[in-house]
């Protein structure tokens, strides 16, 4: 029995120490698991990090090319707008040159018109001035003739004897005057 019990001893020293290496290795299996779980949450925070890290730089390069793209927008109205002011700038002018080149040929062709009219009156008028004298001169060569005198003589002989006849009352006037 004595065999029994050092047999038992020896199985028991023999279970105690596989016990203790299983202990050991299940020991060294958690701190495995254990470093290759927190290398694995490692590398899955790193993976994420690296994921989240591209994804914000995707969405900056996105906000910057979007505010790119707006700010050539804005450059491009800019720059449509001050062609368009330009050209109606440049359309007003050649139309306020054009409205004046009109105004201008208007007023010459009004003018030319005035100073026509104002020669054929001329015109007219000597016209009328030479029938005239020219009718006058006939009137005296025919009175001549005929003895008798034109109304241009008549009136300087009735002007004359008013200013002899005016000349004698004042005359009388001033004598009467004077005697008293």
């Amino acid at each position: 029995m004595e065999e029994n019990r050092r047999l038992c001893a020896q199985r028991d020293g023999e279970i105690a120490h596989v016990k203790a290496k299983l202990d050991k290795f299940r020991l060294k299996q958690q701190e495995d698991d254990q470093r290759l779980r927190d290398e694995w949450e490692q590398r899955q925070k790193s993976f994420w990090t690296r994921i989240e890290t591209a994804i914000m730089q995707e969405e900056e390069k996105v906000v910057q090319n979007s505010t790119e793209e707006q700010r050539k927008r804005e450059e491009d109205e800019k720059k449509q707008k001050d062609e368009d002011l330009k050209r109606r700038i440049l359309e007003e002018k050649r139309r306020a040159e054009e409205e004046q080149m009109q105004k201008e040929a208007e007023e010459k062709k009004r003018s030319e018109a005035e100073k026509k009219r104002k020669e054929e009156e001329e015109e007219r008028q000597q016209q009328e001035e030479q029938q005239k004298k020219d009718r006058l001169k006939a009137e005296l060569e025919q009175r001549k003739q005929v003895g008798l005198t034109t109304a241009d003589d008549d009136w300087q002989a009735a002007r004359s004897d008013l200013k002899v006849d005016h000349f004698s009352r004042l005359g009388r006037y001033l004598t009467f005057f004077f005697r008293s």
